[in-house]
């Protein structure tokens, strides 16, 4: 299992951070592979990684390690960021309890297509303002803003 989650993680820090000749920025197809690879990794590991439409359907077992996050609000972003363009949303970093299964982050995995990358990552931006701001920690919007980097995989802390 971790060999697979390496494996993931080198492949995404590789295109993302430029790969092929030196100082050569991957393309957004390249990313799109990656994404697509990323996200059949994702998939075998279902130890750490259930796709969040399914993972949400079951109320009485899921549960989000941030108890102030609402249901409803984290099933609007999975509908939203889907309708952006995401190639796959996960549930993630999931620890069991019994029957009880707790997430504290979602994986978003994306692509590298600008357009989509631009939706998601406004989608994303907009939930984390909502979400911080009901919250009462507007302060902490700075540091969980997402810039564009060219990254293909996003994963969203929702243990604020």
């Amino acid at each position: 299992m971790l060999r697979r989650i390496a494996f993931a993680v080198a492949v995404v820090g590789l295109f993302s951070c430029g790969a092929g000749q030196a100082g050569a920025q991957a393309t957004p197809e390249q990313l799109d592979e990656v994404a697509k690879l990323s996200a059949n990794q994702y998939d075998q590991i279902k130890e750490v990684f259930a796709e969040a439409r399914a993972w949400l359907k079951d109320e009485a077992n899921h549960k989000f390690t941030n108890a102030k996050l609402k249901r409803d609000d984290a099933k609007k972003l999975v509908e939203d960021l889907y309708a952006a363009g995401a190639v796959r949303f996960y549930a993630s970093a999931l620890m069991k309890n019994g029957t009880a299964e707790t997430a504290s982050t979602l994986m978003v995995v994306f692509g590298g297509q600008p357009a989509v990358r631009t939706k998601v990552l406004k989608t994303v931006n907009d939930f984390n303002k909502t979400q911080l701001t009901a919250q009462g920690k507007p302060e902490l919007l700075e540091s969980l803003t997402m810039p564009d980097a060219g990254q293909p995989i996003l994963q969203v802390v929702l243990d604020y």
